[in-house]
C-alpha cells in the first residue's frame, strides 16, 4: 500500500542514515540474490509457493534465544540481534503453509506479496506489514547491525479465546485495513449509510438487524471470523474497491457464528468516527461511479 511504502521509507532512510556509523558499507542487494542466500531456510522456503514466488524467509538469520515459546505460524528470524533486549526489536518471517491460509481465507489477489507480512516477536501475536524497500533492507543487512525501533503497519492481531471457535485464528486490526482492502476479494461486507451508522452505535447487530436483504445474505454468506465493513452509499458493492483506493470509511468488524457482526474498532475511534459520519458518506457519495 502507498500508506505504507511512504511511511516505512521515509523510516528506512532515517534508520540508515543514524546506523550510518555501525553499519559501515551497507549495500541493499537485489532481492533475487538475498533470496538464493536463504536458500538453505528448508522446504517452507521453496520457490512457488504462492506467497508471491520467493521464500517465506528470505534472509534467516541465528534464531535469538528469547525464553518465549515459538508459534506455529512463525518459521525464522529475519533480523534480529544476537540478544534480544526490547519487546519488538526483531523480525520474524510466516510460515508458507500460514500465509497461505491467510491468502484463501481474504481472498488477497495474486499481486500481493505475501512475503510483506512478518511479526515483531517469536510468539506471533500480532503481524505487520513491511513495504518492499524495507523488507529488502533489512535482508542485505546480513550481520543486523540496524537497531529497529519500530517499523511496519500492524495489519493482523490473534483473534481473542472468545472468539477462537473459526477457522482462520488471525483478526484483521483496524489500522491496517487501509492496507489490505485493495488486495481482498473475501470477507467483505457492503453496507449502506444507514447500516454503517448503526453498526457503529450499538457495535454488536444481528445479520437480521440490518435493512437491506444483500447485506443480510452476504453476512450469510463470508465465512465465521475477521471481516471488513465497507460504508458503500451508492450500493456498488465491489466495484466500491475495484480502483484499487481505499473508500472512505471501511470498518473492521467479526462476523459471529450466530451471524452476528461486532464492531472491532476502539470505542474512542468509533466516537470520532461518527462525529464526522456525515462528512465520510458525502465523501463516499462524490467518488465517480
Amino acid at each position: 500500500a502507498d500508506a505504507v511504502a511512504a511511511a516505512d521509507a521515509v523510516a528506512a532512510a532515517d534508520a540508515v542514515a543514524a546506523a550510518a556509523g555501525d553499519v559501515g558499507d551497507l549495500s541493499v542487494q537485489p532481492l533475487a540474490e538475498a533470496s538464493k542466500e536463504a536458500g538453505d531456510a528448508g522446504a517452507e522456503a521453496a520457490e512457488g509457493s504462492g506467497t508471491g514466488g520467493e521464500a517465506a524467509a528470505a534472509a534467516p538469520v541465528s534464531a535469538p534465544a528469547t525464553g518465549a515459546p515459538w508459534a506455529d505460524h512463525v518459521l525464522a528470524a529475519l533480523h534480529s540481534p544476537a540478544k534480544i533486549t526490547g519487546r519488538y526489536d526483531a523480525i520474524f518471517s510466516l510460515k508458507t503453509s500460514f500465509l497461505d491460509q491467510l491468502r484463501s481465507f481474504f481472498g488477497f489477489k495474486p499481486e500481493f506479496d505475501m512475503r510483506q507480512l512478518v511479526t515483531r516477536a517469536c510468539t506471533g501475536k500480532s503481524i505487520v506489514m513491511l513495504s518492499d524497500p524495507v523488507l529488502k533492507l533489512l535482508e542485505a543487512d546480513r550481520s543486523c547491525k540496524l537497531k529497529l525501533v519500530n517499523t511496519g503497519v500492524r495489519v493482523f492481531e490473534r483473534t481473542d479465546a472468545e472468539r477462537t471457535a473459526v477457522s482462520m485464528s488471525f483478526r484483521i486490526a483496524q489500522e491496517g485495513v487501509p492496507c489490505l482492502l485493495p488486495y481482498m476479494t473475501k470477507q467483505l461486507l457492503f453496507a449502506s449509510a444507514t447500516e454503517v451508522r448503526h453498526l457503529l452505535t450499538h457495535r454488536v447487530v444481528p445479520a437480521s438487524g440490518f435493512e437491506s436483504e444483500r447485506l443480510r445474505q452476504a453476512i450469510r454468506d463470508v465465512s465465521a471470523g475477521s471481516c471488513v465493513v465497507v460504508l458503500d452509499p451508492k450500493g456498488l458493492g465491489a466495484d466500491a474497491i475495484a480502483s484499487g483506493a481505499a473508500p472512505p470509511l471501511a470498518l473492521a468488524a467479526f462476523r459471529k457464528s450466530s451471524l452476528d457482526v461486532e464492531l472491532l474498532v476502539k470505542k474512542d475511534e468509533t466516537a470520532s468516527i461518527l462525529s464526522r459520519f456525515d462528512y465520510l458518506v458525502s465523501a463516499a457519495t462524490s467518488v465517480p461511479k
